[in-house]
């Protein structure tokens, strides 16, 4: 919801990026995706020696990014803002890189395909949902004059916080895959 909707506003309206620059600062977040994808599983074999415990500092620090923006909302310098876009990047490419491998080993292998397919349905159906529930968020906050207040986008991190807490809460329930 952040790089996909709200972000782009949020950096034009709060501090004041033109589209361009906005889309640079989200562009981090694709970027800590792609350095994810190689980073994550190297990270688990060969540091974790586990899946689980990677999977828990990816959910602490998805949940330590967006409570950032929710207390320094307007008072982020922009290397700071790259720097926590392309956190959340990589933090929540946990779910793409180890969350798949650990659903498809925690069921039975005729189970596999499955498994992985709901892991796939989360992060779409919670961006459908989200983007919704954060504009009225947003529009429920009001505007000043044709741009969102920066109490709503404060709020609008506070539900975004509260989730990858919920996300974080969930991730102690799983079982580990990946011990050697």
């Amino acid at each position: 919801s952040y790089s996909g909707l709200w972000g782009g506003p949020y950096l034009m309206h709060v501090y004041r990026l033109d589209k361009g620059d906005a889309g640079s600062v989200l562009a981090m977040m694709a970027l800590g995706m792609i350095a994810g994808s190689f980073l994550l599983g190297w990270l688990a074999r060969n540091i974790f020696r586990g899946r689980k415990p990677l999977i828990l500092l990816c959910g602490a620090i998805s949940l330590l990014i967006t409570a950032a923006f929710t207390l320094w909302i307007d008072r982020l310098s922009l290397p700071l803002l790259y720097l926590l876009t392309f956190g959340i990047g990589l933090a929540n490419n946990a779910v793409v890189v180890i969350g798949f491998t650990m659903a498809k080993e925690l069921f039975p292998v005729r189970m596999a395909g499955t498994a992985t397919g709901l892991v796939n349905f989360f992060p779409f159906a919670s961006g459908a949902l989200l983007q919704p529930v954060l504009g009225l968020v947003l529009e429920k906050a009001g505007r000043v004059g044709t741009v969102f207040h920066t109490v709503g986008y404060r709020r609008m991190f506070l539900v975004l916080t509260g989730c990858a807490l919920g996300a974080l809460v969930a991730a102690f329930f799983l079982r580990e895959t990946g011990k050697r």
